[in-house]
């Protein structure tokens, strides 16, 4: 068996070889996927023709980048839900980014055990320059292509961090981060494709949520199977399928 490395990120090479295989448990994912579901229960917004070009993308083993916006720090729970709400077995496992500070101490076997990456965020690490931070990030897209190439589903909230509260049912365009442009393209459209995903909750600040939130409302939008040449364009229909996904799940409240 392949020893941990130190989770640091001037060890970022080896940190990044022993995640490209994932260290999902399946029995721990399992539970994980099955406990959110019942505290969450949201109510999901699937399409009959949603449903079955993500299904047909799928039998292609092809895997999904599940793209969401980022309201809550509940998100990856309401996800999993929604995930599990399906009935789509692919879809009951997915890959999430972590920060590095989650992969220490007693939330390490959790964040590991169900698939998650761990990011070094240039905020945390301010002593890094920029020129390396910007290596450091390069090898962790590559990373996150390598597992979709596998047929790994993986988790990515493009905006980095959680929702300002004027974008809790607007998403602005320079919100919407490179990165995930970036990933598709290394991992191609050949392996991969993606599932925008809106979650709206009922709450009017739900950054401050400590409770599970119930009545959450999520809903799939039609996914993106080819990607355009630029890493704009594609950046510019990641934040259109997203939006649109977003206004389907605010329309489920309203």
């Amino acid at each position: 068996m392949t020893k941990r490395p130190e989770i640091t990120p001037n060890n970022y090479q080896e940190v990044y070889d022993y995640y490209e295989t994932p260290r999902l448990k399946p029995l721990f994912n399992a539970a994980y996927f099955h406990l959110s579901h019942a505290l969450y229960a949201p109510d999901v917004l699937l399409a009959d023709e949603t449903r079955e070009r993500i299904e047909e993308q799928l039998a292609l083993g092809k895997g999904a980048i599940i793209a969401s916006n980022h309201p809550s720090a509940q998100d990856p729970f309401v996800a999993a839900a929604a995930m599990q709400e399906t009935g789509i077995p692919q879809l009951r496992e997915f890959t999430a980014y972590a920060k590095d500070s989650l992969f220490h101490g007693i939330t390490l076997p959790f964040f590991e055990y169900t698939g998650a990456i761990p990011v070094f965020r240039p905020t945390t690490h301010d002593h890094i320059d920029s020129r390396e931070m910007m290596q450091i990030t390069e090898r962790l897209f590559r990373v996150t292509a390598s597992r979709l190439q596998q047929g790994k589903n993986v988790a990515i909230m493009p905006e980095g961090k959680r929702s300002s509260t004027d974008e809790l049912r607007y998403l602005k365009f320079q919100s919407i981060r490179g990165g995930i442009a970036r990933v598709a393209r290394y991992a191609t459209d050949a392996s991969s494709f993606i599932i925008p995903l809106g979650i709206h909750y009922r709450s009017e600040d739900p950054r401050s949520l400590v409770m599970p939130a119930r009545h959450t409302a999520v809903a799939f939008g039609n996914p993106i199977t080819h990607y355009p040449g630029a890493v704009y364009d594609l950046r510019r229909e990641v934040h259109t399928t997203m939006q649109k996904a977003l206004n389907a799940a605010a329309e489920m409240h309203e």
